[in-house]
């Protein structure tokens, strides 16, 4: 029994199941060889994407069941996976990526585990203290702007140029400034 699992199951039923306890409870309750058979298969194909879940390369061929965040590093590429989903857009987050490795982009995808996108991937979930902002996307901006106040103070020159962004300023609309 995994450890996860385990805890899991103290969390749920405020008691600790070691592996004996588990194994009977399996074993009255699967009583058809085919029954076991089928939590075995199960089991050994959880162990896999278990282990594979943490590989970056087949990530970025197969998004399924893998333990990575991609976040976009231009806003075009998060505007058009927005307009992906379901209709009516989609939402657009500011994060915070501190431990992420840069995915190599490459325009004619000829590289191998490359990106037709300039990405960040952070394995593992964003904490929500690094969500920072956020607003509705769709063909135009379609809701408020929600930002930190902490990412104004923290990073004043990120602010402001998501702020415009997320505003529909562009460098070519009229009283543009560009950071920095």
């Amino acid at each position: 029994m995994s450890p996860c699992y385990r805890r899991a199951l103290e969390r749920r039923y405020r008691r600790t199941i070691d592996k004996e306890t588990f194994l009977a409870a399996v074993d009255r309750q699967l009583v058809s060889p085919q029954a076991k058979e089928l939590v075995y298969e199960y089991l050994v194909w959880l162990s896999i994407t278990k282990k594979e879940s943490a590989h970056l390369g087949r990530m970025v061929e197969n998004q399924a069941l893998k333990g990575w965040i991609s976040t976009a590093r231009a806003l075009d590429s998060s505007l058009t996976f927005a307009m992906m989903g379901p209709p009516g857009g989609g939402w657009i987050y500011i994060t915070m990526v501190h431990s992420g490795y840069v995915v190599p982009y490459d325009h004619r995808q000829e590289i191998e585990w490359g990106t037709a996108e300039s990405e960040i991937a952070q394995f593992g979930s964003i904490p929500k203290e690094r969500i920072v902002g956020f607003a509705k996307y769709c063909y135009a901006w379609d809701s408020p702007i929600f930002l930190r106040k902490t990412f104004r103070e923290r990073e004043p020159k990120a602010f402001e140029y998501m702020h415009k962004a997320l505003s529909g300023m562009t460098p070519a609309s009229p009283g543009y400034t560009p950071p920095g």
